[in-house]
Parts: C-alpha cells; sequence; structure tokens
C-alpha cells in the first residue's frame, strides 16, 4: 500500500496531485468545506446583498423557525423567491456554500446571516496558481 504523501505543516503549497487529497470541487472553482481548519470572518445579517468576493467560501447560519433562501451574484442581486432561484437553509440550520464567480450573496430575510470561511490554502495546477 502506497503512503499518503506528507508535508511539513507550514507548507501551504499543493500540487495537481494533491488536489483530489484536498477534495478540490472544479465546478464551484473551491475547496470543499470541512468542519475544521480554517477561520471565520462575521459578515453579518445577509438580507440585503453583502460582498464575500468571488470564489469565496461561506458558512451560512438561519436562525428562524422556518427555511429560508440564499443566493450569490453581482451587486444588484435580488433577494431569491423560492427552489427556483435559491438554495435553501433549514430553520436552524448550518449550510456551506461556494460562491462561485459571483461576489455578493442575499438571503430572503434579515435572519439569515453569514460567515465567510477563510483558508490559506493555495492550489498549484497545471495552468498556474489559485489562491481562495
Amino acid at each position: 500500500m502506497a503512503s499518503p504523501t506528507i508535508r511539513p505543516k507550514s507548507t501551504n503549497v499543493v500540487s495537481a496531485g494533491e488536489i483530489g487529497q484536498l477534495q478540490f470541487n472544479e465546478k464551484a472553482c473551491a475547496q470543499k468545506n470541512l468542519l475544521v481548519g480554517g477561520s471565520y470572518d462575521i459578515l453579518g445579517p445577509i438580507g440585503s446583498a453583502v460582498r464575500v468576493g468571488p470564489y469565496a467560501s461561506v458558512m451560512v447560519a438561519n436562525t428562524d423557525t422556518s427555511g429560508h433562501f440564499v443566493t450569490f451574484g453581482d451587486s444588484s442581486v435580488a433577494a431569491p423567491t423560492g427552489l427556483s432561484d435559491g438554495i435553501f437553509v433549514p430553520a436552524g440550520g448550518v449550510l456551506y456554500v461556494s460562491s462561485g464567480v459571483n461576489a455578493y450573496i442575499i438571503a430572503d430575510d434579515v435572519t439569515v446571516g453569514a460567515y465567510k470561511v477563510q483558508d490559506s490554502i493555495v492550489a498549484q495546477t497545471q495552468v498556474g496558481t489559485y489562491t481562495p
């Protein structure tokens, strides 16, 4: 059995061969979130559009007793109205999402808040370096 690649703790550069070990999601162009590591920047309630930046990992928390919806877009993005234009966040639930190419997030209610997940991982691919 092959041994896994072990890097020194201080190294944050990842080769193309190691991206699979990090569970990189190419469609979202972001690393899948784990419930460990990283730190959180408080964005606060997202009842109006809040800038998160493109390719951001965001933790969304719904403090209401009803489910709500969030969506991403540009600075003029409208609040989602349902499953046709939003991502469902269950009542009292937490959801991890990626902004993809969009820079703003908005929810359909002020009881939904967001936190930007900060992580220093740098992924190197054959076409260059991607820094989240």
